[in-house]
């Protein structure tokens, strides 16, 4: 189709002008006036057509009906509920001519506008194609699916407009609409300036691509709607220095943009980022991010270089890689904030099975849960040297790391926690709840962990790391076996065990270690059993613990000195 030579018969307006004042049958006189449909600069299924009406009769009030008939000499029908001044042409209207009649109470004729001319259906590379030959383009642009199924080769949003304008392009279909990529490479690439906006359209990738389906480059934005879906695409680049190696579904650049609104990013994979890689600012209210693979690190999402990324609802569910970040990874100088939504379901062959913070993990709400990894980290990994994870809501339940450490989360630098729970998580090792490792610190000012299970420690495991707890509620955890060898930095917050240590000094009523009190509140019996340690401070190889009926269940153990551990306003039950 070319636009240009054909833009005058295209384009052109349609005019009826009822020249006669003569009145009706009925008395009422007849409306007159002149009415045109006024065509977009695209005139294609997705369009939007406006009524324009001048000189109406005196006293007229305008009621506006859209019609659409079949053929040059069909009959028109009435188009039910299309009733304002514009019309948006929609996938019945295709192969139809279109019309509006104008009508007012007390006149007893209405004008009808000349029809357009056949409304097309064309295919998305077509309607692109006419884009690139505007000289100036609209500001919002409607594509629309031009069949069920379509191939696309890589197509590029890129418009040189010098006045930076900023362009908006939607692309819509009909529910079950595929696009399909037809060679390796994005399918679409997205330059300054530019929103593409999807809704209700699948972009479906190929096997062996070597690139994600989507590109979103510096100054340009992307928007999933509900009914949107970007599935299926393999990126097969294993080369690390290579960029386009990054994400199979979507990659976003620094000082680009992302929201996900709703749909799906599904079914994907990559050497990092089987769903997403962003480098500049994403933003998630709905939709899930599910499925996907990376062969290297972060199933799910991975943010990169000083990525920022804000969840406010939506699931990253059930994504997989063989080695760490199965769910959500951030670098070291990227921010993941959780402020709802979930993270579940998730599974890591060695660390980190929900989320894995080499930079920064803020939990304001949402849930951490189902999260699977092999080695540590089931629900998240805080990586030493720069992991920071600020918890200060939300709930991390339910999460399992198989082998070794950290069912719910293995601390290998700085996690603070102000409120929020950590409960019914599971460790194969040390830490059901939490797992301090050596030369980080855990800081506990608020909260509850409870009901995780371990080997060792089934609250909170301390692996010489630094334990400083001024508020909050442990209880209810449950560890599996003993701890015999005190050669290792160690200690655990454990509540319950099943085993006998006489030789850990045994708590009475009251005991007094470097100069703090410690006093048993209740009947320190099977059930129901309280400690409150109020501004205590416990430096290793000193035991806190209860007497129940005769077994020695300690709630916390420091072994050796370079562990460490601070209490003010804690509780402590069984």
């Amino acid at each position: 189709m070319n636009v240009k030579t054909n833009r005058a018969a295209l384009f052109a307006s349609a005019v009826f002008f009822l020249m006669t004042g003569c009145p009706g049958n009925n008395g009422d006189p007849a409306l007159q006036g002149t009415v045109e449909i006024t065509l977009p600069t695209f005139f294609w299924v997705g369009s939007t057509l406006a009524a324009n009406v001048s000189g109406l009769s005196p006293n007229a009030i305008p009621a506006f009906q859209w019609e659409r008939r079949i053929g040059a000499s069909g009959t028109f029908n009435a188009i039910p509920g299309a009733t304002a001044e514009t019309y948006t042409l929609t996938l019945a209207d295709d192969n139809r001519q279109i019309r509006v009649v104008v009508s007012s109470p007390g006149f007893s004729t209405s004008i009808p506008s000349e029809p357009t001319a056949t409304v097309r259906r064309l295919p998305v590379a077509d309607q692109l194609e006419a884009l690139r030959e505007m000289e100036t383009l609209p500001a919002e642009i409607t594509i629309t699916t031009g069949m069920p199924e379509e191939w696309l080769d890589t197509q590029m949003l890129a418009f040189d407009e010098g006045d930076e304008r900023e362009i908006e392009i939607t692309l819509t279909g009909t529910p079950g609409d595929v696009l399909r990529l037809n060679n390796p490479g994005f399918m679409f690439a997205l330059g300054r300036n530019v929103t593409l906006t999807l809704k209700d359209v699948e972009l479906r990738g190929i096997a062996n691509n070597t690139s994600a389906l989507v590109g979103v480059g510096a100054y340009s934005t992307l928007v999933m709607m509900d009914g949107a879906r970007i599935t299926g695409n393999v990126n097969t680049n294993n080369n690390m220095q290579d960029d386009m190696s990054f994400g199979g579904g979507v990659l976003v650049s620094g000082r680009a943009s992302f929201v996900m609104r709703g749909g799906a990013i599904d079914h994907n994979e990559a050497r990092v980022g089987g769903g997403l890689v962003n480098g500049g600012d994403f933003t998630m209210y709905d939709g899930m991010i599910s499925d996907n693979v990376a062969r290297v690190q972060g199933g799910g999402v991975r943010l990169i270089g000083t990525g920022n990324a804000n969840m406010f609802g939506g699931t990253v569910s059930r994504n997989t890689t063989p080695d760490l970040a199965a769910g959500v990874l951030a670098d070291q100088s990227a921010t993941f904030t959780m402020h709802g939504g979930d993270i579940s379901d998730n599974t890591a062959g060695r660390v980190g099975g929900g989320v894995t913070a080499f930079g920064t993990f803020v939990m304001e709400s949402g849930n951490i849960s189902g999260n699977t990894a092999a080695e540590d980290g089931g629900g998240v990994a805080v990586a030493p040297g720069g992991g920071i994870f600020i918890m200060r809501g939300g709930v991390i339940a339910d999460n399992t790391a198989a082998e070794w450490d950290g069912g719910g989360v293995a601390n290998g630098n700085i996690f603070t926690m102000y409120d929020g729970v950590v409960s019914g998580n599971n460790a194969g090792n040390e830490g059901g709840g939490v797992f301090v490792a050596w030369h980080s610190t855990f800081d506990m000012r608020g909260g509850r962990i409870s009901g995780n299970r371990a080997a060792w420690g089934g609250g909170i495991a301390n692996g010489a790391g630094t334990l400083r707890i001024s508020d909050g509620i442990i209880h209810g955890s449950n560890a599996e076996s003993g701890d015999r060898n005190t050669a290792f930095a160690w200690a655990a917050v454990g509540n319950r065990r099943r085993y006998d240590e006489p030789d850990i000094p045994y708590l009475a009523e009251h005991g007094r270690f470097n100069g703090n009190d410690f006093e048993r509140v209740g009947d320190l019996n099977s059930t129901g059993d309280t400690i409150e340690v109020v501004n205590g401070v416990l430096i290793s190889p000193l035991s806190l613990g209860v007497d129940t009926g005769g077994a020695w269940r300690p709630a916390i153990r420091m072994s050796p000195a370079l562990s460490e551990l601070s209490l003010s306003r804690t509780i402590f039950d069984r």
